[in-house]
């Protein structure tokens, strides 16, 4: 399964330390062909894609903002990163 819409902008971050993740299933909704020969081929390249957008939304957790994952900031943020949190931590965002 791949939820192919993790974005900083999809997650509300709630009390108690939880977060939730809005817009589930709208893009199977909204691009969903019928006609298609193998609907689930495309699955792994999706869960690709999911995981590179966690490794963005981890990133902006961790920096506290929305500007860190942008392509000019991105260096500056690993590297705050480093420095305040586990190598591990910087490793799952890699």
């Amino acid at each position: 399964v791949a939820y192919r819409c993790l974005d900083p902008t999809k997650v509300l971050l709630t009390s108690r330390n939880r977060i939730r993740l809005s817009c589930a299933a709208v893009p199977d909704v909204v691009t969903f062909d019928g006609n298609a020969a193998n609907p689930l081929s495309l699955i792994l390249h999706y869960q690709q894609e999911d995981l590179i957008a966690l490794g963005k939304l981890v990133l902006a957790l961790a920096c506290r903002s929305l500007l860190a994952v942008h392509r000019d900031n991105i260096q500056a943020s690993l590297e705050l990163v480093s420095r305040t949190y586990s190598t591990d931590l910087r490793n799952f965002i890699l």
